[in-house]
């Protein structure tokens, strides 16, 4: 079984590998240490002997770390701890024979220099372990024991005292490795929980996005038909003169006029939602010029103001007349035709603006333009009920309307703001809203503005591109 497929095995190779790296990360500073000791046991008259010590201490430090990045690669998990265990079983020993040296043919001064010296060893090391409490016995039981050994055979309160204190100072590393061991195993079953929960997540969007293409697709025949027997009914009544039959044919109109909006909604969402999504905006990036788009927006949806007795405007900087940002035309059309949607329906009075203004002043003539540097803003502002500051987080989550008084129960599903959110993001926009209860709501959006000679390849604003099935509708 491969580490992949059992998160156990998996949790165990990560922490070999931890542990591998910190011992290349170590090298250096635990041979520096050993030097040290080296240079204690010169002062104390065996050179020779600690010199010798720290070659082979330094070759097997080195020679544990070479075989442990050559081994990961070629070697089973269980492999793989054998030999890190023998490399460690093999350092145990020969880091306490400075100590012994010490006892032997030094000083007291020096014995406890060393004492100290391998007890920072030890801790440092520790790092190298990666919370592995059996390699941690491995490795630090020998120079336990021979530190114990050598300070009780000293004999006396001093003596016994060292040695208490070593066994404690071994017992709390020890329940630090094992607490340490316990922590990285949880935090790693967090993290595969957590993917597992991002895996089934998007595999629940994709599954929904199919749904929505599916049964979009399928209701738009059966919804077109029942437009057409409206239509039929409507014909067969005024010929009949019959006002009844015109009443259900009238009916009928209404009911298909407000389903084929969010069918179609349905449809966009779902292909929005999609790994293959059409019209991807990053192929399809061209210069637009902003004020024609806006002005082409406002005229389409004047009818719609008209009929709700409100007022439709356009605000747009004389400066910005005609000039051109980088992006999706057809992208762009979405985003604003859904928040004027949104606008119109939660207006009852006063009117709805559309804002196309500079963030940034253009330097004097005296000095070097930097076009780069500038920004416009198009927001979408109204006068209507404005959304409590307690439901902005969730406004622009799929289906979600405000629970509040004035809105129109047959004013949709809640997915006009949720696909201007997406159009948004994939032109990498943020999408802000600033709305107080009772006066209005503000949507708008930053986008850096092209120079002003930079017209080249900008797209129609009187075209309706049909890749998006609402913008083929003219409406969201």
């Amino acid at each position: 079984m491969t580490p992949e497929a059992d998160p156990a095995q998996a949790a165990q190779a990560a922490q070999l590998a931890t542990a591998r790296a910190q011992v290349r990360r170590s090298l250096l500073p635990v041979a520096l240490a050993h030097a040290l000791v080296a240079w204690v046991l010169w002062h104390q008259g065996v050179g020779g002997a600690g010199l010798a010590w720290w070659c082979a201490v330094t070759a097997v430090n080195t020679a544990r770390s070479w075989h442990g990045h050559h081994q990961c690669t070629t070697a089973t998990l269980a492999a793989q701890h054998r030999s890190m265990g023998a490399w460690l079983l093999l350092m145990g020993l020969l880091e306490p024979v400075p100590l012994w040296l010490c006892a032997q043919f030094g000083s007291q001064e020096s014995q406890y220099l060393v004492t100290m010296i391998l007890l920072g060893l030890t801790v440092g090391g520790v790092s190298n372990l990666a919370g592995q409490l059996g390699l941690y016995v491995v490795w630090a039981l020998p120079l336990c024991l021979v530190l114990l050994g050598q300070w009780l055979l000293r004999g006396g309160v001093e003596g016994v005292g060292v040695a208490a204190l070593i066994l404690l100072f071994f017992g709390l590393l020890g329940s630090y490795v094992r607490d340490y061991g316990l922590l990285l195993r949880r935090e790693r079953r967090l993290a595969e929980e957590l993917r597992q929960e991002r895996d089934r997540a998007t595999a629940a969007v994709h599954a929904r996005s199919q749904f929505f293409l599916a049964a979009s697709h399928d209701l738009q025949q059966p919804l077109g038909a029942i437009r057409w027997y409206g239509e039929a009914v409507v014909e067969h009544a005024l010929l009949l003169n019959h006002d009844t039959l015109a009443d259900i044919g009238a009916g009928l109109a209404r009911a298909v006029a407000r389903t084929e909006p969010m069918l179609a909604q349905f449809l966009e969402l779902g292909q929005l939602d999609a790994p293959d999504a059409p019209g991807s905006p990053a192929e399809a990036l061209s210069a637009v010029v902003v004020s024609g788009l806006l002005q082409s927006l406002v005229e389409a949806w004047q009818p719609e103001a008209r009929t709700r007795a409100l007022v439709l405007s356009v605000d747009i900087d004389p400066l910005l007349d005609g000039r051109a940002v980088r992006s999706s035309e057809a992208a762009l059309r979405r985003i604003l035709d859904n928040l004027l949607a949104n606008a119109l329906k939660f207006t009852a009075k006063g009117g709805v603006t559309v804002s196309l203004q500079r963030l940034s002043v253009a330097p004097a003539t005296s000095q070097p333009a930097a076009p780069v540097d500038d920004r416009v803003r198009l927001s979408v502002r109204d006068t209507g009920i404005g959304i409590g500051a307690e439901h902005l987080p969730r406004l622009f989550d799929d289906f979600f309307q405000a629970p509040q008084a004035g809105r129109n129960p047959a004013g949709g599903v809640g997915l006009g703001l949720a696909i201007a959110r997406r159009h948004a993001q994939r032109l990498g926009l943020d999408l802000q809203v600033h709305s107080v209860l009772g006066e209005g709501s503000c949507f708008g959006f930053e986008l850096p503005l092209l120079p002003a000679d930079d017209l080249a390849g900008a797209r129609p604003q009187n075209g309706i591109d049909p890749r998006w099935p609402a913008a083929a509708a003219g409406r969201p």
